[in-house]
């Protein structure tokens, strides 16, 4: 590990989820309210949700996800975080009428 990733509270692979969580949760990173539902094991699945996500602005008002952009904005956030290969798809969307945008990221070694 490097100096930059123990600064962060990243010691090893044992950290990645408590890592993972603050750096996604507890940062601005201007999408909405993100909030990681489940880290599972780290080379597996991880779901997150969105409240508030600005590509879903009209509750109810299309009948496919549209959150295109947070996709892969979630894809590539993850996968430099964990440094592996993050790709999902959206599991639900306030444009279809759900309370929340939902993400499920399956995450694989380079």
């Amino acid at each position: 590990m490097n100096a930059k990733a123990e600064s962060l509270g990243l010691k090893g692979p044992e950290s990645f989820p408590d890592f993972v969580r603050t750096a996604v949760e507890e940062t601005n990173i201007g999408i909405g309210k993100v909030r990681v539902l489940d880290l599972g094991q780290i080379d597996e699945t991880v779901n997150i949700s969105i409240q508030n996500g600005f590509e879903a602005e009209r509750a109810g008002g299309s009948l496919r996800p549209t959150c295109f952009f947070t996709l892969g904005y979630l894809e590539g956030v993850f996968s430099q975080l964990l440094g592996k290969n993050a790709q999902g798809k959206e599991t639900g969307c306030r444009a279809r009428g759900e309370d929340f945008c939902r993400f499920a990221l399956n995450v694989r070694p380079v």
